[in-house]
């Protein structure tokens, strides 16, 4: 499947359902209030297209802000051969994140954001620049490739679904303990059946065919979102191993959670035919 139509399924029910939440909500607004917040998002999400609207929403929503020039000196290891693979600055902009795992997240155009546990296992010592070069050239291949263009927007646009999906997380860890719970998730579709049986039977067809779709979608977005980030991983691992950087980024996911996602992404590393790191030249 082609990776647009895999994003725009794992982002499409999320895009939809924060619009259907909007317009739900503007109109019980007062009229000022309703149309700012309408137009206003409208607004707000074209200049996510630009270089400084991207900076704000990596700002807002991922809460990631300029290096300061000591911490683009303790990476500056780690960037050197970035830039020698032609995925650093200033190609990419560099920008440092409050994470408390060791990343670096692709966002945008241009932007890639370290995670502020990166940068001080760099400064450590505990993370080699090897290592820390994949990790980033992985974020950094990903922007350049174009795989996360469109997230900025996305990522706006979507904030409804995100307050809705980040509540209905907490609720379901509370009910998680209480008897029977998962059994009653797990058998969902014998209750969405029912239900749009029981609706189709009042001559309610609209509401038989929303139940449908909200039991359809419950099964099919975590598939979709697990294809769309298998998709990203493998997109970064090959650009990481075409650097010349594949075994160093093999080491990384030694020191990781052993999950089956990371073993298949080390065995595939270990397979791939070594690639030597290209040769110090300038960034164009």
């Amino acid at each position: 499947m082609r990776p647009a139509l895999l994003k725009a399924l794992a982002f499409g029910p999320g895009v939809l359902i924060s619009t259907a939440l909007t317009c739900s909500v503007a109109p019980a607004l007062p009229t000022e209030a309703g149309s700012a917040l309408f137009y206003g998002g409208i607004v707000l999400a074209g200049l996510t297209s630009t270089t400084r609207g991207e900076r704000v929403v990596a700002a807002l929503l991922l809460r990631a802000r300029r290096l300061t020039s000591d911490e683009h000196e303790a990476l500056s290891g780690a960037l050197t051969l970035v830039c020698r693979a032609q995925l650093g600055p200033p190609l990419v902009e560099l920008r440092l994140g409050p994470d408390s795992s060791v990343t670096a997240t692709g966002f945008g155009r241009r932007t890639v954001v370290v995670s502020r546990a990166l940068l001080e296992a760099v400064e450590d010592h505990d993370l080699p620049a090897e290592q820390a070069a994949a990790v980033i050239a992985h974020a950094a291949a990903l922007v350049r490739r174009r795989l996360v263009r469109a997230d900025p927007l996305l990522t706006f646009w979507s904030l409804p679904w995100l307050v809705v999906q980040a509540t209905a997380g907490r609720v379901a860890a509370v009910l998680r303990h209480l008897p029977g719970t998962s059994r009653l998730w797990r058998s969902r579709a014998v209750l969405v059946a029912v239900a749009v049986i029981q609706t189709a039977a009042q001559h309610r067809p609209l509401l038989a065919i929303a139940l449908t779709a909200i039991g359809v979608l419950s099964y099919a977005m975590p598939q979709w979102a697990a294809r769309w980030r298998a998709t990203v991983l493998a997109a970064g691992d090959d650009a990481v191993i075409a650097a010349g950087l594949g075994e160093r980024l093999d080491a990384f996911l030694a020191r990781c959670a052993r999950t089956p996602e990371v073993r298949a992404r080390r065995r595939q590393l270990r397979c791939a035919r070594p690639v030597a790191p290209p040769p110090l030249g300038l960034v164009r």
